[in-house]
């Protein structure tokens, strides 16, 4: 009886009913003092970066509004004539070293065991078996019941992926750390193409990103965001993840491949390919990727229409044959846009006789007093607040004096009376946990609108493309870090357009918002790092005792050469 929650409510004198926590009754001048007692780290940190904000952001302002309204014509420069491959190498051989070092506690041994980490293993067999079934085992306590069989809300992209190894009986349960390093790289070379692509588009020569640009983006993806994050625990919620990221970023890549070159079908067919194999690695990414394919599509269909209307002079019956072919391809693109999204709720009737994706009154962990609490459903409306209090605009920060000194808070549901939350895991919002790839995503996009109008095509399908993954995510009935590598490929994508458009401004306007980035970049790295180790050592189960271990014995040392004391 102690441990159930109360069913009833608590009122105050005025008759209202208490939401949320107890301290709300108390006066703010209370509140102000306890915080600034119990947390001095944390006050003093918000004071110094409100000051430094109220400082910097009217200079910041004024700078901008006055590059951006000098002129609306596209600006010209010459770009750079050297490819900085050996600038990428470098920055993703210190990004690849550190994430392989971080996911396997630092041994470098890539084909150990994880727990939970033989899923896809099991799936594969079951896929060359003609079946969808897993047994029992390959899930546990994650499965779903239907008709006497287990399942699995995992798509099957990465399980196809270990086909190889399938075929050859080679690495059961055993390659969980190699595929999440090779998607971790596969997804720095598409950031780095895309950044190659949106100097090209902004350009319209052929000619190369900068190498301070190449660093920054890179960096800022590969050591600054939530994919350095999901190395914190090899297992299958972060190999998927990961996996939907990779494609997702190919398939955009590929997209805007073929708004710049639409007599290229290949890109198309690509596009579709990622945007298809991410939605069934991790949905929301797919959704992403899928929806920019079907937005190019569509841009391409009506730039198709006008062409027509200046070539025939308005009428659609002199048109020739030949643009009359060029008309049906955009649309059928669309529609096989459309359709990719729809193969997952087709898998998930396969799966359980319905189209819904995950059947959470299947699920083995669901009893009625929980399905209660999301009356069974996965998305509600009213999980809207919550959801943009995490994600956006909630620091979710505390600063401890003890390593790594810096922790996720997250938001507490209760304060938000009606949403249905079924799990809330503290999350670190997106401007906090990747600084600079949202700094340079709102570059791209506010630049495009007042000052560089040929960004504005790409940069608006990319923010489109993002709206329902967003609104998707904002609903969910749970939230997660972790979730937060589903922006990934839409802020790298964007971010890379936001570098690519630094070029174009006056030397010192660029120094300034190039070094801005830059200290952001490093703030980023340090904060994700961070996290991650906290993540890793404390947070999360299935950690080897040996990485335990020695998280402690960092933290031992740190706190001991800076003079705190451990816990």
């Amino acid at each position: 009886m102690a441990n159930e929650p109360f069913p009833g409510a608590i009122l105050t004198t005025a008759g209202q009913e208490l939401r949320g926590r107890p301290t709300a009754l108390l006066p703010w001048t209370t509140r102000l003092r306890h915080w600034l007692v119990t947390q001095p780290a944390t006050a003093a940190a918000t004071v110094a970066i409100a000051f430094a904000a109220g400082w910097g952001l009217p200079f910041l302002l004024r700078r901008l509004v006055r590059f951006v309204f000098q002129r609306r014509t596209d600006p010209d420069f010459a770009g750079h004539p050297r490819a900085p491959h050996g600038s990428f190498l470098a920055t993703a051989a210190v990004c690849v070293a550190s994430f392989s070092a971080v996911i396997t506690g630092p041994s470098f041994r890539l084909f150990d065991a994880e727990s939970f980490g033989q899923f896809y293993d099991y799936q594969m067999a079951s896929l060359l078996a003609g079946r969808l079934d897993v047994p029992e085992a390959a899930l546990s306590s994650e499965s779903f019941l239907h008709d006497g069989k287990f399942y699995g809300y995992f798509g099957p992209t990465p399980a196809l992926l270990r086909l190889p190894f399938a075929l050859a009986g080679l690495g059961f349960g055993r390659l969980s750390r190699l595929y999440m390093v090779l998607y971790y790289a596969g997804a720095l070379i598409a950031a780095y193409a895309l950044l190659i692509q949106a100097s090209r588009w902004l350009s319209r020569r052929p000619t190369w990103p900068g190498r301070g640009s190449v660093v920054v983006l890179v960096g800022s993806a590969g050591l600054g965001s939530t994919l350095f994050f999901l190395g914190s625990r090899a297992y299958i919620y972060h190999e998927a993840i990961l996996c939907g990221v990779l494609f997702a970023l190919w398939s955009a890549s590929a997209s805007l491949r073929w708004l710049a070159e639409p007599t290229r079908h290949r890109w198309w067919l690509l596009a579709l390919a990622g945007g298809v194999l991410s939605v069934h690695s991790r949905p929301p990414t797919g959704l992403f990727a899928l929806g920019v394919l079907g937005l190019t599509a569509a841009a391409l269909l009506v730039r198709s229409w006008q062409d027509g209307r200046r070539t025939t002079g308005g009428d659609p019956e002199n048109l020739p044959a030949r643009e009359c072919l060029r008309w049906p391809l955009p649309a059928a693109v669309g529609l096989l846009a459309i359709g990719g999204v729809l193969s997952f709720n087709v898998l998930s009737y396969l799966k359980f006789r319905s189209f819904e994706g995950a059947q959470l009154r299947y699920h083995v962990q669901y009893h009625a007093e929980r399905l209660a609490v999301t009356e069974g459903r996965n998305f509600h409306v009213a999980n809207v607040p919550f959801g943009l209090a995490n994600y956006f605009w909630r620091p979710g920060l505390l600063v401890r004096p003890t390593f790594p000194y810096v922790y996720i808070d997250g938001c507490d549901p209760a304060g938000f009376p009606g949403c249905r939350i079924d799990l809330a895991e503290k999350t670190l919002g997106l401007p906090y946990a990747m600084p600079a790839l949202v700094l340079l995503s709102g570059f791209a996009v506010v630049t495009a609108v007042f000052r560089w109008p040929a960004a504005r095509l790409p940069t608006g399908i990319l923010v489109a493309g993002v709206l329902p993954m967003t609104l998707a995510l904002l609903a969910a009935i749970a939230v997660s870090q972790r979730y937060t590598g589903d922006f990934v490929p839409f802020l790298v994508a964007t971010g890379a357009f936001g570098v690519a458009a630094l070029d174009a401004w006056v030397p010192a306007a660029r120094r300034n918002l190039f070094g801005l980035a830059s200290v952001l970049s490093v703030a980023g790295m340090l904060l994700t790092f961070a996290i991650t180790l906290h993540y890793q050592g404390e947070g999360v189960w299935g950690v080897p005792d040996a990485t335990r271990a020695r998280y402690l014995a960092l933290r031992h040392h740190a706190d001991h050469f800076l003079g705190f004391s451990s816990p």
